[in-house]
């Protein structure tokens, strides 16, 4: 039976939440919670209340991983950046993190790893940065270790085949039979 609240037209029902697979395709679990609803004279129906809102998404953010709201705002402010300064760092839009911090949106699951790494202290704003800096570009050093490699390929050719030789002449091998232009 359900609980009656003090409020008038309140009472706790029963709700199922419903968890989505990874990809969003469907649903993966449904948990039964009890939310406070309230009950509309104008409508006839029992409806959400915020509170009830709320516990459905902190259900449903807890049972796929995500960071609620006040992690994120606790994150950033142990990191000790503002909201703009946690944008910049995660290269994202400048209100991203305000309505991730304010529970209207939230991250989609892929940067909520990256998170709750940073989170969990398992990768530092620090490493963080060091991942958005400008990376050189190793293609010139490539190019010029190839072509001195392409240079001493006669050279190399040459010392390996006098080595196989001097074997064979000792009886350490048999002769081998190269065809090497």
């Amino acid at each position: 039976m359900a609980a009656t609240s003090s409020r008038k037209g309140l009472k706790h029902r029963p709700f199922e939440v419903t968890i989505p697979t990874a990809d969003g395709s469907g649903v993966a679990e449904r948990i039964p919670i009890d939310v406070p609803m309230e009950w509309d004279e104008d409508i006839g129906v029992w409806t959400l209340t915020a509170e009830a809102e709320e516990l459905i998404e902190a259900t449903k953010a807890r049972h796929m991983g995500l960071l609620l709201p006040d992690q994120l705002r606790t994150l950033r402010e142990r990191l000790g950046l503002t909201q703009k300064a946690i944008g910049d760092l995660l290269q994202i839009g400048a209100k991203s993190w305000t309505r991730w911090e304010t529970g209207t949106q939230r991250p989609s699951r892929s940067l909520n790893l990256l998170l709750r790494a940073v989170y969990n202290g398992w990768i530092t704003p620090q490493q963080l940065g060091l991942l958005c800096a400008p990376q050189p570009d190793w293609s010139e050093q490539f190019r010029r270790n190839a072509a001195a490699g392409q240079a001493a390929e006669p050279v190399v050719i040459d010392y390996y085949r006098a080595r196989a030789e001097h074997a064979a002449a000792s009886g350490f091998v048999e002769p081998l039979q190269v065809a090497v232009s």
